[in-house]
């Protein structure tokens, strides 16, 4: 891009970040807004890709389906590859000789570095050869210039997960668990899991979050909530909520949007930030805790990439989106790049790609 479009791209950064600030002066609630940013295709294969992490060192790693031929049947791994595109090759994690089959899933770029992971065993046999469950799960963390891998959990998964995160010093994190339609957050120690005591409050209504954990034969009176993303400098906690669904039945559930919220880790008094986002999928902090990324679809703006400012209450989309084809973001470690995934067939998501974009600008004006 020329010298001359990066500062005209400057100048419209900082006018909309004044507007913004004028708009809190004058007691409005949000400047949203949409920007062109640079963006280019990485030179990676098309392929699979689920979702992905973006490391100090510079590699992404992927979570990257491919087929298993002695199985017949297509197995996750996890992958790394240059920002060019070029060098992807598996990670060489060693599968478990007590599973079947071994899957990797989530990759996250850890506080300290290492890149985080869930493992998953199917169908897990003792030394006889008598299967003992047909699923486990583990959070680990690799080492991947030494390749060391750890438990980051000692205690296993017993539920189905999504996006989980850590406090910088690795000692408390927090995990997204459930599906679709009944979702809720829980909290991780280097020992176990533990349930979340704190409680979203809506209209009138309230939906402790630990209620997702009971003897229940329906989650329909619960509320939803999921991707956790602690700050990296520690002070916050964000997530996704919604406590629209509270009531709501089935899969009208899905119809129901999501609220974005901030969180002291110590106080655990969430306090909503951001209404109305239908359909989120992921949420990453800035490596400066500015910012906060996440894919979604906004009233009468439509699906996109999205960037939000707490202190400013600004949200940019800086890329559109079409039937969900977005999903899954990584800051670069400096701060000044996006990457996200786009399904080139969202409905079939055989095929995707990875997107680049240039978000300097908007990070500088902030």
């Amino acid at each position: 891009m020329s010298v001359r479009r990066r500062r005209l791209l400057a100048i419209s950064v900082i006018a909309g970040l004044a507007l913004a600030v004028v708009a809190v002066l004058l007691g409005r609630q949000l400047l949203e807004r949409t920007l062109a940013v640079p963006m280019q295709r990485v030179a990676a294969p098309r392929g699979d890709y689920g979702s992905l992490a973006w490391l100090p060192n510079g590699w992404l790693i992927v979570r990257h389906e491919v087929s298993d031929r002695e199985v017949q049947r297509p197995t996750w791994r996890l992958w790394r590859l240059h920002l060019d595109g070029s060098g992807l090759t598996p990670l060489p994690l060693d599968a478990d000789p007590a599973c079947r089959q071994t899957w990797y899933y989530g990759p996250i770029t850890l506080p300290d570095g290492r890149l985080g992971f869930e493992q998953r065993c199917l169908g897990l046999k003792d030394e006889s050869g008598r299967l003992l469950t047909e699923h486990s799960r583990y959070l680990m963390a690799y080492e991947v210039e030494t390749g060391t891998v750890e438990r980051l959990v000692a205690e296993q998964l017993t539920f189905p997960t999504g996006q989980y995160t850590w406090n910088p010093t690795l000692t408390r994190g927090l995990l997204g668990t459930g599906g679709s339609l009944c979702a809720s957050l829980a909290w991780l120690t280097p020992t176990r899991i533990e349930y979340p005591s704190f409680v979203i409050e809506e209209d009138g209504r309230s939906w402790p979050l630990e209620d997702y954990f009971g003897d229940q034969d329906t989650c329909t009176r619960d509320g939803r909530a999921r991707s956790p993303a602690w700050s990296p400098d520690g002070a916050t906690i964000a997530f996704l909520a919604s406590p629209q669904s509270m009531g709501v039945d089935g899969f009208a559930r899905l119809d129901q949007p999501w609220n974005l919220y901030l969180m002291d880790p110590e106080e655990q008094q969430p306090r909503k930030v951001l209404a109305n986002i239908k359909h989120p999928r992921g949420l990453a902090w800035s490596p400066d805790s500015q910012w906060l990324a996440f894919t979604g679809q906004r009233p009468w703006r439509g699906e996109g990439l999205w960037l939000f400012h707490p202190s400013t209450t600004t949200l940019h989309r800086i890329a559109e989106g079409e039937d969900g084809d977005l999903h899954g973001v990584a800051w670069s470690p400096d701060g000044q790049q996006l990457i996200t995934i786009r399904d080139l067939r969202p409905y079939e998501r055989h095929e995707s790609e990875l997107l680049l974009f240039d978000v300097s600008a908007i990070v500088a004006a902030s």
